[in-house]
């Protein structure tokens, strides 16, 4: 895999595994059911952009190359049976439109200043109002910011705006 690749799929997933952290704790603290369940929509979100990040270094190089080579019907036999386990991978990716029009985008921003309980419930409680959030959701321990957002009626801009109207530096 490249060295973006990794460095992209290794992102999503360790933020991933925070917001299954967070997951945990909300179920151990009895939590809201719908928030555990956007929680939950984030994580699989997470998993399935690295999916089709990993998917597509695969078609970009190991399929290219045993094309190149003529193993076309080995590699197609191949994909064939990697979709007939995960036909997730053919969903439109987050900046892809979806079938309602509606183009949304996955935005991760650090905030060193995350320290605690009270700074999640003001970051999340300040974004998932915004009409175009779709979720958002804070992880303390890696200090991550990651939002569900229609790139139609917000931007990264806004989003940090946001954020340090409500007290948080977020580091260019």
């Amino acid at each position: 895999m490249s060295s973006s690749h990794t460095q992209q799929v290794g992102n999503r997933l360790r933020t991933a595994r925070g917001h299954l952290d967070a997951v945990i704790r909300m179920v151990e603290d009895e939590a809201y059911c719908p928030d555990i369940l956007k929680q939950m929509t984030a994580v699989q979100g997470l998993l399935e952009g690295s999916g089709r990040m990993v998917f597509r270094n695969h078609l970009e190089t190991c399929v290219a190359k045993a094309m190149q080579e003529g193993r076309t019907e080995e590699i197609v036999d191949e994909l064939m049976e990697t979709l007939k386990f995960d036909k997730r991978l053919l969903r439109p990716t987050p900046e892809e439109p979806t079938q309602g029009g509606t183009t949304m985008a996955v935005e991760t921003i650090h905030v060193p200043e995350i320290h605690c309980g009270h700074c999640k419930s003001s970051i999340e409680g300040a974004l998932q109002p915004l009409d175009g959030v779709a979720s958002a959701t804070v992880d303390i321990e890696a200090r991550l910011v990651t939002v569900d957002y229609d790139v139609d009626k917000l931007d990264r801009t806004a989003l940090i705006s946001e954020i340090e109207d409500q007290g948080y530096e977020v580091p260019a």
